[in-house]
């Protein structure tokens, strides 16, 4: 219900991403509910009174059981916040999305429905829209625009050729209105892209596969994007078409932005233009993956802000040995002393904060993804 910041970005995003993780946002919820429940009274009667604020329904162990144990006698579902799924199993896609659509489309005075994520591992045919039978077709009616809705997220698990998944960002354009953080994983976009939100704060599109030609990006329009997570780029036209055709539009109030690119060349996609940190003076966080940090001739190196711009932290996002990286990087590193080398540590989900790179010995602080707000 807050803002995102640069200093809360990493962690808001790694939420969202860790259904491939060795633990998912809603059992750390369970824990923090059980040593809350403990401190006292007050504590305990809050939550039990509060028991369906997050709703996940896993269909691993007893899919039937659980959907019926969120339903009232009367057939209705009791008020909650956060719902997320993950559907393993082919059959039971549709039934369950379809049962889930009435809790999406309420209205907004009938559902107090925040966040909604959706991991999908085995669609029942290809090109399958899992939107269909969440929302049904665009445009929507009036009574069934759900505006309370401000976090979607859809992850799909895909192979490299893969393409079964898709979906409609008109549709989530047309049915929640007021989304402010749609998180997209995977996932194949069909034709037609327009993207009309004006209240999106954060933008998370990432995909294993080459989809982004598809997206007209220059028609979408997000007036409030502050912070941007775009990967993988695979081709110069694709950065080209993502840097001058849609983030320059917001580049003077883009707090975050993270550029993946995967790619086979030697050289790096990523050719900061020379007045990169002119156009995004608001920037304060920077991501990069380990590919494009250790590329000795990455522009980035060269094309560096002024000591005056507000740029804090650069953070690579590839899990990787943190001190190998740091040795590889420090005799590239041109950035002031002010900004900060941010490494994601291999085999777990946290983060290296290297306030000196080119220092020896290093100093580093090990952090849970919330960095300091300098």
């Amino acid at each position: 219900m807050t803002s995102c910041t640069p200093y809360t970005f990493l962690y808001f995003v790694k939420q969202q991403i860790r259904i491939y993780d060795h633990r998912e946002p809603y059992f750390d919820y369970l824990e923090q509910r059980g040593r809350l429940r403990l401190v006292c009274r007050a504590w305990n009667e809050f939550f039990r009174l509060r028991r369906h604020r997050w709703l996940q329904l896993d269909n691993e162990h007893s899919p039937m059981y659980k959907r019926d144990s969120t339903t009232t006698g009367t057939g209705g579902v009791r008020p909650v916040e956060r719902l997320s799924m993950k559907i393993t199993m082919e059959y039971l896609v549709i039934p369950i999305l379809s049962w889930t659509s009435h809790i999406l489309q309420r209205p907004a005075n009938r559902s107090p429905l925040r966040v909604f994520a959706l991991c999908l591992f085995t669609p029942p045919t290809q090109g399958y829209s899992p939107l269909d039978d969440l929302v049904g077709p665009s445009p929507k009616p009036p009574e069934y625009i759900n505006t309370m809705l401000q976090s979607l997220s859809i992850t799909a698990a895909l192979g490299p050729f893969n393409t079964s998944v898709s979906i409609s960002f008109q549709q989530i354009s047309s049915t929640f209105t007021g989304l402010r953080s749609p998180f997209v994983i995977d996932v194949a976009a069909t034709p037609q892209q327009t993207i009309a939100l004006p209240y999106l704060e954060l933008l998370y599109v990432h995909y294993k596969i080459t989809v982004f030609p598809a997206l007209p990006v220059h028609t979408w329009d997000t007036p409030a994007l502050r912070h941007a997570h775009l990967g993988d780029l695979s081709t110069h036209a694709q950065f080209a078409a993502v840097l001058d055709g849609f983030l320059r539009r917001y580049a003077a109030q883009l707090e975050s932005l993270v550029l993946l690119e995967q790619s086979m060349d030697s050289a790096s996609l990523l050719d900061l233009p020379v007045d990169f940190w002119d156009a995004f003076s608001a920037l304060r966080l920077l991501g990069i993956g380990v590919a494009t940090l250790e590329q000795h001739d990455w522009p980035g190196w060269t094309v560096v802000p002024p000591i005056t711009h507000p740029l804090r932290y650069v953070v690579c996002l590839s899990r990787l040995d943190v001190v190998p990286a740091i040795d590889r990087v420090r005799w590239e590193w041109t950035y002031h002393k002010g900004v900060k080398l941010v490494v994601g540590e291999n085999r777990t989900d946290s983060f290296y904060l290297v306030n000196s790179v080119r220092d020896e010995p290093y100093v580093m602080k090990r952090t849970r993804g919330i960095l300091p707000e300098l």
